[in-house]
C-alpha cells in the first residue's frame, strides 16, 4: 500500500513580508515536482541494487501558507523507510532547485500509510481547499421556520425530562439539545429566543389547570436556578409584572427572561468574559428553562405524547395544530385504526357563555351535534360531535373548519379526539 509523505518547508523571515513571492512558491514547487520525478530512491539492501527504477509518484498536493508550504506526495512503495528517505531527499532537492527557495528549510516530515484513492483517483483528502459555507445551513431557513424548529427541539427535550423512557420522535434527549445548541449557531440564539414565550404559555396553562408542582428532579444544571425561573414566571402570570399586553406571550417572556438573566449573571450573549464562559452561562440558562417547562407542563403529559402535541397545548398556530394532528393520526395507526371507517369524532371549544351559546345554536349548520357543556377549573367548554373518517384529508378539513369557527364565534378550539376503529367486532 502506498504512503503519503508530507513535507513542511518554511522560508526565511524576510519571506513573510514578501506577499508576492510567497504566493508564487506553491506553484513553483508544484512545477518542480511535476517537471520530473528525479529523486533517486535510496538503496536499503542488496536486493534493491538491481532495481534501477524508483517508486512511482501517484499524486501530489501543494498547500501554501504565510511564509511556508506543505508538499504532499503519494508514493507507490510498501516501505515506510523508502517513503521517509524520499521525503527527506525531495526536501533537499527543492531547496537547491530554484533560487526562489534559497534559504528555505525543512521543518517537519510526516509519513502516513495511504487508505486508497477516492472515486476520482485522488490520494489526498480535501484539506484547506475544501469549500466552506459562509453561514451555517440553518441560517438559510426563514426566521419563522427557525423559530418553529427551536420550539420543536424544546418540546422534545421537555418530553424527555417528563418521561425519559421515550425515544425520538416522541422525545429528544435533553442533554443532546443543550450540548448542541451551546456550540451550534443559530440554535443558541433561536432556542433562547423561543424559551421566553413558551415559559409564559406554560405558566398560563398551569394556572388554568390549577396545579403547581415543585421542580422536576430530572435534568442537569442547578435545580435552585430552575426553581427561581419557575417562581419568576409564576409571578408574571399572577401579577403581570411586565409592561406588555397579557396576550403578548413572546414579549412578556422576553422581558421576564432578560430580567432573570441579569439577576443571575447569565447574560450569555456578552462574550466579554470569553467564549467558554458564554457557553457555560447559556447551558445553565437552557437547563433551567427546560426544567421549568417540564415542571409547569407535567400535568398535560397525557395529552401531549409528542413534541408537536405538547406545543399545540401552548401555541394556537394552525400549522402547529396540523403537525400535532399528524402525530395523533400516527398514534391511531399504531393502534390498528382503519381511517376509512366512519366514527364519532368529538371536538371541544372554550370561551365565554354567550359565545359558546351562539356556537351551540349554529352547530348543526357546520355538521356538528351538541354533546355537552361543561365547566372545569373556572372555564366553560362546549363539546360537539360529527361523523367522519380519520384519513388525512378528512382531518385536515375538520381542523380548518374548527379554526374558522374560532374566528367566527370568538372561541378557542381545544382539539379533537376519537377511538381507534380496527373493524373488529368485540
Amino acid at each position: 500500500m502506498p504512503y503519503l509523505v508530507w513535507i513542511d518547508l518554511s522560508g526565511p523571515d524576510t519571506q513573510a513580508d514578501d506577499e508576492l513571492a510567497g504566493a508564487q512558491v506553491p506553484e513553483l514547487v508544484l512545477e518542480l515536482v511535476q517537471a520530473g520525478w528525479e529523486v533517486t530512491a535510496p538503496v536499503l539492501d542488496d536486493e534493491d541494487e538491481d532495481d534501477d527504477e524508483g517508486p512511482e509518484l501517484l499524486d501530489v498536493r501543494v498547500l501554501g501558507y504565510p511564509a511556508g508550504v506543505f508538499v504532499g506526495l503519494a508514493v507507490d512503495t510498501d516501505s515506510i523507510d523508502v517513503a521517509t528517505a524520499l521525503g527527506a531527499s525531495l526536501g533537499r532537492h527543492l531547496r537547491d532547485a530554484a533560487p526562489a527557495l534559497m534559504g528555505w528549510t525543512v521543518d517537519s516530515l510526516r509519513v502516513d500509510k495511504a487508505t486508497g484513492p477516492d472515486a476520482e483517483g485522488g490520494w489526498f483528502p480535501l484539506l484547506r481547499d475544501e469549500p466552506r459555507p459562509r453561514f451555517p445551513v440553518a441560517e438559510h431557513l426563514a426566521w419563522d421556520l427557525q423559530r418553529l424548529c427551536a420550539q420543536y427541539l424544546i418540546g422534545g427535550a421537555v418530553r424527555h425530562l417528563i418521561d425519559p423512557t421515550l425515544r425520538a420522535p416522541r422525545a429528544i434527549d435533553a442533554a443532546d439539545v443543550v450540548a448542541g445548541a451551546s456550540t451550534e449557531h443559530p440554535w443558541d440564539r433561536e432556542l433562547a429566543g423561543a424559551l421566553g414565550g413558551l415559559l409564559i404559555a406554560a405558566g398560563r396553562v398551569e394556572r388554568e389547570l390549577g396545579i403547581r408542582g415543585s421542580i422536576v428532579g430530572r435534568g442537569e444544571g442547578d435545580p435552585a436556578l430552575a426553581q427561581a425561573l419557575v417562581d419568576a414566571v409564576r409571578r408574571e402570570i399572577d401579577t403581570l409584572s411586565t409592561e406588555h399586553d397579557e396576550d403578548d406571550v413572546d414579549m412578556r417572556g422576553h422581558a421576564v427572561l432578560d430580567r432573570f438573566m441579569a439577576e443571575h449573571q447569565l447574560t450569555w450573549q456578552d462574550t466579554a468574559d470569553g467564549e467558554r464562559r458564554s457557553r457555560q452561562q447559556f447551558r445553565a440558562l437552557l437547563w433551567a428553562g427546560l426544567r421549568a417547562l417540564a415542571t409547569m407542563t407535567h400535568s398535560i403529559q397525557g395529552e401531549s405524547r409528542s413534541p408537536w402535541m405538547w406545543l399545540a397545548v401552548l401555541d394556537d398556530s394552525p400549522l402547529v395544530e396540523w403537525l400535532a394532528d399528524q402525530d395523533v393520526l400516527a398514534n391511531l395507526a399504531e393502534n390498528g385504526d382503519k381511517p376509512e371507517i366512519v366514527r364519532t369524532i368529538d371536538v371541544s371549544f372554550r370561551g365565554d357563555d354567550e359565545s359558546l351559546s351562539d356556537l351551540a345554536a349554529q352547530a348543526p349548520s357546520f355538521g356538528f351535534s351538541v354533546l355537552e357543556r361543561e365547566e372545569a377549573e373556572g372555564e366553560t367548554f362546549l363539546f360537539l360531535a360529527c361523523e367522519q373518517g380519520t384519513d388525512e384529508a378528512s382531518i385536515r378539513a375538520l381542523t380548518l373548519k374548527c379554526l374558522q369557527i374560532e374566528l367566527l364565534f370568538d372561541v378557542e378550539y381545544d382539539g379533537w379526539g376519537c377511538t381507534a376503529e380496527t373493524g373488529l367486532i368485540h
